[in-house]
């Protein structure tokens, strides 16, 4: 008996779907401290990157101010 192309396409796609359950069901039994991935995550300390994020920013909020200071005050005369 010769297979169509619909035959093999139709099993195809339910046997490829065995090896990714495989895989779930494998993951899914792992001991919970050994993802070593949420070890690194878990060792970077946030309060300091949270530190440095709102320096840079108030860093660049600062020279923007220092750039449009000359402009603002010129209206600000002008307009007086």
């Amino acid at each position: 008996m010769q297979a169509t192309f619909k035959t093999v396409r139709k099993f195809g796609a339910k046997l490829a779907a065995v090896p990714a359950l495989a895989l779930v069901a494998m993951s899914a039994h792992a001991a919970p401290g050994d993802d070593p991935l949420l070890d690194v995550l878990n060792s970077i300390n946030i309060t300091g990157i949270a530190a440095a994020v709102l320096v840079l920013a108030l860093a660049v909020v600062g020279i923007a101010l220092a750039f449009k200071g000359p402009d603002l005050g010129k209206r600000i005369i002008r307009k007086i």
